[in-house]
């Protein structure tokens, strides 16, 4: 027969785990949307997505389709609807630890409200040079400033801000 010793420490492990599995499902349960760069060149699995200066998910698996590189990224459950369907992911140093990359959701809508991609499909950037194509040369260089400035001040977010 367990003694009472041992039947509170089994007890105290079921507590444990079963406090692991929430929080594990409260940062994992989330939706998966696909972030489409002409190159994953600096992506990996596991690199940080950030908005507004809060992580919002987790890059999973990279594929190519049809030449592109398509990113799986994993939305923390918590912030399921964070992305406007106006959001594009550009590719920049994490602040945090500056020898990894992370992926940066800007708000397009005040640059080029007639750009739309989500709900479950995205468009990514890694260079000004790419983001240009998009929007223009003068508004890249804006945004692509707003993202650097990002990385030195995560408090420094202004989303939409394109001064």
């Amino acid at each position: 027969m367990p003694t009472m010793k041992a039947s509170r420490a089994k007890f105290a492990l079921g507590i444990l785990g079963l406090l692991v599995a929430v929080l594990a499902c409260q940062r994992f349960g989330g939706r998966t949307v696909v972030v489409e760069f002409r190159s994953a060149e600096g992506i990996e699995s596991g690199l940080a997505v950030s908005s507004a200066g809060t992580q919002i998910g987790i890059t999973r698996k990279t594929t190519i389709v049809g030449g592109r590189a398509q990113v799986s990224v994993q939305l923390h459950r918590d912030h399921n609807d964070a992305l406007p369907t106006s959001a594009v992911f550009v590719l920049a140093k994490d602040s945090e630890n500056p020898e990894k990359n992370r992926l940066v959701v800007y708000d397009m809508t005040a640059v080029s409200p007639d750009l739309e991609s989500g709900p479950e499909r995205y468009q990514g950037f890694r260079s000004v040079v790419e983001l240009a194509l998009v929007v223009g040369a003068e508004k890249a260089q804006k945004i692509w400033e707003n993202v650097s400035q990002l990385q030195l001040d995560p408090d420094a977010w202004r989303p939409g801000n394109t001064d």
